[in-house]
């Protein structure tokens, strides 16, 4: 009990340290016991990544017939089937780099997340226990697969760090750990471009609300002048890397993020700006779409509520938040058409998130809830942007994970700090 109490005290950069290395192996067990005791769980959970899969070991033989001259980053506009027929090609065929890569890339969004906890609340006791959160089934799970989510999660958990530390870092005049925000900004939006490019423009937006809850939770704590004004800087800053990356030319067979948003499609006139009005009429075609081709699967939900106008969006809010957050609710976790191994998972699962989020809500009440709020702004906004383009539990369920997992890890964390010292140790 006096190791696991150090442990969790010890100095930042070995804590770090020993936090990527215990999740990695964790991860990679596991991913390894999945692919060989169970193999027809993957077949049956993730369709699309055995899709994936077969499509890259097409590559592959493509190349090692015809050689390199056929591979692209991105075939189909899929990032990960491109890095998958390299290592196919480089390794023989064996799964288990991917794995190994899956486990690499969630690890080190662990301590991401480990480090933004000590950044955010820097009065905890054991923000380690943040890393926990990917021990989650549908965390773990994201590893034994071939798809877009350990590029994602890893992705936001630095855009969310990198953000913070840059914005921050006036508060202390620490320029050269702003600097390093920004290079995590870079290289999380870089990620994010190889498999989701639209989750950029989603992060945009989030890291404006970010910085706008900052600069207003600093006027009201009557902040310095001059951390406000650095803050405001490595916030824009932020904001200009984000809109740099989506610039960036098309991966093979995807379209430009920003071409998504077409200023024609203006549903309310001169209410908005140009810019937002062109984003919420795309993000309501997207639901509408979405209703059209897929209003029939068991999952789907309010596929009956039409959005039609900003004040219909208003009114869905928090309707939205109830399904963004809290979904499948325990009414659904034990549905015939889902299987009995799968149904207790999920339950699990999602009373240990209501557990957190009552955690992450004690944080909020707490005094120091004050450095925190701009990053709970930040998760919100694009788990509730998910929520409505996405009137489906199922696929929100997948999609909201990379940002659901550093809530959950603050709750966690959160949760172990208001543990008696005698009694959690």
């Amino acid at each position: 009990m006096d190791v696991l109490r150090k442990y969790l005290h010890m100095k930042r950069s070995i804590l770090s340290l020993l936090i990527f290395a215990n999740v990695f192996i964790v991860l990679f067990v596991f991913a390894l016991a999945v692919r060989i005791l169970f193999p027809d769980l993957i077949v049956s959970l993730s369709e699309d990544s055995v899709s994936f899969e077969a499509r890259a070991r097409e590559i592959a033989e493509a190349i090692a017939r015809d050689g390199w001259g056929v591979w692209s980053l991105a075939p189909d506009g899929q990032g990960p089937i491109g890095i998958a027929a390299f290592m196919f090609v480089v390794f023989g065929g064996s799964v288990v780099p991917i794995l190994f890569l899956n486990a690499t890339l969630l690890a080190g969004a662990a301590t991401a997340i480990v480090r933004l906890i000590m950044l955010l609340q820097p009065k905890i006791r054991y923000p380690a226990v943040g890393a926990l959160a990917f021990l989650l089934p549908s965390a773990s799970f994201v590893t034994a697969v071939l798809h877009k989510d350990p590029f994602a999660i890893l992705g936001v958990s630095l855009v969310l760090l990198g953000t913070s530390l840059s914005v921050r870092s006036g508060r202390r005049r620490r320029l050269i750990v702003a600097a390093l925000g920004l290079v995590l900004v870079a290289v999380g939006a870089g990620a994010i471009w190889l498999v989701r490019p639209y989750a950029n423009l989603l992060l945009l937006g989030a890291v404006c609300l970010y910085v706008f809850t900052f600069l207003a939770t600093g006027i009201w704590i009557r902040l310095r002048g001059s951390a406000l004004l650095l803050g405001l800087v490595g916030g824009l800053l932020c904001i200009f890397i984000l809109f740099i990356v989506l610039q960036l030319p098309a991966l093979e067979g995807r379209s430009q993020p920003s071409s998504l948003v077409q200023p024609s499609q203006q549903h309310w006139g001169g209410v908005l700006m140009a810019p937002l009005d062109a984003a919420f009429a795309f993000l309501l075609d997207e639901r509408n779409e979405y209703i059209q081709c897929c209003s029939d699967a068991t999952t789907a939900i309010d596929v009956d509520v039409r959005l039609l106008s900003v004040g219909d969006i208003v009114a869905y809010l928090p309707r939205a938040a109830t399904i963004g957050l809290l979904s499948p609710f325990p009414g659904d976790w034990m549905k015939p058409e889902r299987p009995l191994p799968l149904a207790v998972l999920v339950g699990i699962e999602m009373s240990l998130v209501y557990l957190a989020l009552i955690g992450v809500f004690v944080a909020l009440a707490r005094s120091s809830s004050i450095d925190l709020l701009p990053a709970i702004v930040f998760i919100l906004a694009v788990i509730l942007v998910i929520t409505i383009a996405v009137p489906n539990v199922g696929t929100l369920y997948r999609m909201r994970l990379p940002y659901f997992l550093p809530m959950i890890g603050i709750g966690f964390a959160v949760l172990a700090d208001l543990a008696p010292k005698r009694k959690l140790c």
